[in-house]
């Protein structure tokens, strides 16, 4: 045992040591892993996996959508939000897979109720959202396919990724036979709208009906068009 100095003891303040990659069990994942209260991980097949942060201009883009799908759900009220790293379990072919995304929807009609003390689901969302992250070309991949596979083969019925820019942003739907298609070919008024809503905001080819006001300038990137998009969450025509 090396014995430190008092200097060089961690204390409260110090900077959390990631265990991103250490073997544990599902058993010890969630007793010790899965709520930690500082780095979040996910859980793949034996091994913790660091969930990595989004830039701020990024964060803005899924606050922005889960304000509209939440403006929607409020109107039609057909099921319920859920974010703050609430888990759930994938039994795939190739492995179990504990999976946070950013945001998740419950529908009303999904055979596994959501409770209201439930720190984790017991079921399988009916859409998945994961906020980009493009500091290293790992948390692309893991987000642009290993989730995306996973979340098909475990019966997502809708993948949505996020990102500040327009050519990363991802709409999927479930098709019968198992696999995404984009979107708002497939998928639920709800998340089609969104989806259409999200790529005409962003979309260069496009601009958003302009706010009232005398005097209106066009955006000049992605998340200024989601500021000034001005848009109906009941209308569903494209």
């Amino acid at each position: 045992m090396t014995n430190l100095p008092a200097s060089a003891k961690p204390t409260a303040d110090a900077d959390p040591v990631s265990a991103d990659g250490r073997l544990v069990s599902e058993a010890a994942y969630w007793e010790d892993w899965y709520d930690t209260g500082g780095i979040s991980y996910e859980w793949n097949n034996g091994r913790l996996e660091e969930q990595p942060v989004s830039d701020f201009e990024t964060f803005q883009v899924y606050l922005w959508f889960l304000e509209l799908l939440r403006h929607f759900l409020r109107q039609q009220p057909i099921g319920q939000v859920v974010a703050l790293e609430m888990g759930f379990r994938l039994s795939l072919a190739s492995g179990t897979v504990i999976r946070k995304p950013d945001l998740a929807v419950v529908l009303n009609d999904n055979p596994v109720p959501l409770d209201l003390r439930d720190s984790s689901y017991h079921g399988v969302f009916d859409l998945c959202v994961e906020a980009l992250s493009t500091e290293k070309p790992a948390h692309v991949h893991r987000d642009l396919v290993v989730k995306k596979a996973e979340y098909a083969a475990g019966g997502v019925p809708e993948y949505h990724v996020l990102h500040r820019e327009h050519g990363n942003l991802a709409f999927y739907g479930l098709t019968p036979g198992g696999v995404y298609a984009p979107l708002p070919a497939a998928g639920t008024v709800m998340t089609a709208w969104c989806a259409r809503a999200c790529c005409r905001a962003f979309s260069s080819a496009s601009r958003p009906h302009p706010p009232p006001g005398p005097r209106y300038h066009a955006p000049r990137s992605g998340l200024q068009r989601l500021r000034a998009a001005r848009v109906d969450p009941c209308r569903t025509s494209p």
